[in-house]
């Protein structure tokens, strides 16, 4: 690679990668869910609407419950992450049956070839 495009970048190990982590927490959230435990209610509140905000509030419940911790979060911002994960839920099942239709409605359907009219 060559120098003039790594000169003035940062590494992953540096503190101005751990700085900005510090100032995001969706992205320390997401990248060590067990910082949430550590979490108060206004660091909850920032939290939740980060994760909203940037749709990735979702993604964050699934991490923390594939880490086991759901259980450990105060009520409130459970309730946030619980109703996050059932909205992905009823988007997986609604994608499905359009799917289910598009792919029902096509069969024994043949498209005339390329070029005909």
């Amino acid at each position: 690679m060559a120098t003039w495009m790594t000169r003035n970048q940062p590494s992953v190990d540096s503190w101005k990668s751990y700085d900005m982590i510090a100032r995001d927490p969706i992205v320390a959230a997401l990248l060590r869910p067990t910082g949430t435990l550590d979490l108060d209610g206004a660091g909850w509140d920032l939290l939740v609407r980060q994760g909203r905000r940037a749709n990735l509030l979702a993604r964050l419940a699934h991490e923390i419950e594939a880490a086991g911790l759901i259980s450990e979060i105060p009520i409130a911002p459970r309730q946030h992450l619980k109703s996050a994960l059932l909205m992905v839920e009823r988007q997986h099942v609604a994608m499905r049956w359009e799917v289910d239709a598009c792919f029902s409605r096509s069969v024994g359907y043949r498209s005339p070839p390329c070029g005909a009219r």
